[in-house]
């Protein structure tokens, strides 16, 4: 995949995990600026099709809404072939033909992110269809993938207990010459309180959570599903890690605290080849 304008560089296999953290950590760090110059638009190649999409909001900053994209399409299953970017308001990506349904799906759409107890790690022929999660009264059977959209697991979930509406902000920190995303919960039933009685739950191995580990997911993927070893967390002390690049910290964490910017992006156009 070739980025134009940026730096975002994806890591093959990331392992994320949520952790307790100081709440003086260090202070989230500005997003990285863009240094390399637009090159000429690719040509398309055969069973390629190429997304023209535009953004109505006034505040974007475009390079970062650019990678969030593509970390959405790829963990979502779509691989992306390229991507460009145009002051003030327009991004194109490449990607397979036979993609682009799923790909317009997701493109202007605001991911939901839901907080969900690990009911079963599923293996060999019993991992059976994946079911979306569409509905967060109910279970689901979801893929754990990593930043280039390699499956790592395929997980049993219990009800959401919690979704993104719960989630006061999300920004990257730099954390031992790498970075993470920390997240701060909203207080009450609201947030922090419902996190921690399920934390409660997974920590005990009830039947609520027999696995003690709890899922993050962003759309129909498992961002990260690490084991709880302590009965309760403070509101700001969870943290997403993996070896991330400021850019890939950057982009995730978009994806987390601002879903709506995807409601502002319209797909103008699509070019086949």
């Amino acid at each position: 995949m070739t980025w134009r304008r940026t730096q975002l560089i994806f890591i093959a296999l990331c392992v994320l995990v949520v952790s307790a953290c100081s709440s003086s950590a260090v202070p989230p760090v500005e997003p990285e600026s863009s240094t390399v110059t637009l090159a000429e638009t690719v040509t398309l190649e055969p069973g390629q099709t190429r997304l023209f999409m535009t953004t109505s909001g006034t505040d974007v900053d475009l390079p970062l809404a650019a990678a969030a994209i593509v970390i959405r399409f790829i963990r979502s299953g779509i691989p992306v072939d390229d991507v460009t970017w145009s002051e003030p308001a327009s991004v194109e990506v490449d990607i397979a033909t036979d993609d682009l349904e799923r790909a317009q799906t997701l493109a202007a759409t605001a991911p939901p992110l839901t907080f969900r107890p690990v009911l079963e790690e599923l293996s060999g022929g019993d991992q059976g269809p994946i079911l979306t999660g569409d509905v967060p009264d109910e279970e689901a059977i979801l893929t754990e993938t990593g930043f280039d959209g390699t499956e790592l697991s395929r997980l049993r979930l219990g009800p959401a207990v919690l979704d993104g509406s719960g989630i006061e902000e999300a920004k990257a920190f730099e954390n031992a010459n790498t970075f993470i995303v920390g997240m701060t919960l909203a207080a009450g039933d609201e947030g922090i309180d419902t996190f921690n009685a399920l934390a409660s739950e997974c920590f005990a191995k009830t039947a609520t959570c027999p696995t003690a580990r709890i899922a993050v997911a962003l759309d129909a993927v498992v961002l990260t599903s690490p084991t709880v070893n302590v009965p309760s967390f403070n509101a700001d002390s969870l943290t997403i890690s993996g070896g991330f690049s400021q850019a890939e910290a950057d982009a995730l964490a978009l994806l987390i605290d601002k879903p709506e910017v995807f409601e502002s992006f319209t797909i103008e156009r699509v070019e086949s080849s």
